[in-house]
């Protein structure tokens, strides 16, 4: 989970970048993709594209909470907006969480969550 930026300002818009990759040669089923943003964060929309894959829609509104059937080397690339309210200066938080089905060997669970979290505010560096 990514927007490429540690600072949003309140009362614009955030773009977040949540990737999905099957790295393994064998293909998976059923996997849980499960978002959740912070309560300043609304009116999500988001998209999604796929390489050797399938998106479960290309596009929604709200989180794009889904069970994924990734091949080998697939990935999902899902592009999520979302306006980010004035007040309060909260964190604008955004967390994806894989759960994989029991049974399937994975050789690195630790890349099952990820999370991103941007300072919120009017002013960048103060106010001049």
């Amino acid at each position: 989970v990514d927007d490429g930026r540690g600072f949003v300002s309140g009362g614009g818009t955030a773009h977040y970048q949540i990737l999905v990759r099957n790295t393994a040669g064998d293909a998976i089923s059923g996997v849980g993709l499960n978002v959740a943003a912070s309560g300043n964060l609304s009116n999500l929309v988001w998209a999604c594209s796929a390489v050797a894959s399938a998106c479960p829609a290309p596009v929604g509104t709200g989180l794009p909470n889904a069970v994924l059937d990734l091949p080998g080397g697939a990935s999902l690339l899902f592009l999520l907006d979302a306006d980010v309210a004035a007040l309060p200066e909260d964190p604008a938080v955004v967390s994806a969480t894989l759960n994989v089905p029991a049974g399937v060997q994975d050789p690195t669970p630790a890349d099952h969550a990820a999370s991103d979290s941007d300072v919120v505010g009017l002013f960048r560096d103060g106010f001049d």
